[in-house]
């Protein structure tokens, strides 16, 4: 090593490098851009368009991108509070390294008044669409972490989570304590569409 090539190493890393011509920066850009892990043709041939206009990938694709890509790496669900009995269920979904790393983990809670078919089901699904979504699975389709979209539209455009009164703005939030006993809301959350309370 030169006393020059000494010097150059002991810069510090964050001072601006010498300037570098057209042709050394364009293939710079180029090599960046071409670094970018972009969405695959099949996730891009499933986006929906909500009526809002944006674009939404669901959970579903967003699953089969991940798989496609990470086979070996794990997704675990843990059901956190509620159940079938109770008529709501929070869902915890990490993604997890073959070694066991936690990439990301989100949750998701749903109520039996609010998707009657099968809460618990939804609310693990919800979470691991999300969890994928934070692990960067499709996260610029993925309204799931818009909460203001969350709020206003589902992936079909209609209402999601929302009672007939919340959307005209008096959303009704039980009280407690524990759960609502006729939509069996949990404390804090809003009460079923067609509940009384």
């Amino acid at each position: 090593m030169t006393s020059a090539d000494k010097l150059d190493a002991d810069k510090p890393m964050d001072e601006a490098p010498e300037a570098l011509s057209a042709a050394d920066a364009a293939k710079r850009e180029a090599g960046e851009v071409a670094d970018k892990r972009r969405i695959p043709e099949l996730a891009r041939r499933n986006l929906v368009r909500l009526p809002s206009g944006r674009l939404y990938l669901p959970a579903a694709q967003r699953l089969v991108w991940f798989r496609d890509e990470k086979p070996d790496w794990e997704i675990h669900t843990e059901l956190l509070e509620g159940g079938q009995e109770a008529g709501f269920a929070t869902v915890k979904a990490s993604i997890r390294t073959p070694e066991g790393r936690v990439i990301a983990t989100s949750m998701k809670t749903e109520t039996r008044s609010d998707f009657p078919a099968g809460w618990v089901e939804k609310a693990e699904t919800g979470a691991i669409g999300r969890a994928l979504a934070v692990a960067g699975y499709g996260t610029q389709f993925a309204m799931d972490l818009d909460e203001e979209e969350i709020r206003a539209e589902g992936s079909n455009g209609r209402s999601q989570g929302r009672s007939a009164d919340a959307s005209r703005g008096t959303e009704r939030i039980w009280a407690g304590p524990g759960q609502c006993p006729q939509c069996y809301a949990p404390e804090g959350k809003p009460h079923g569409k067609r509940c009384t309370q």
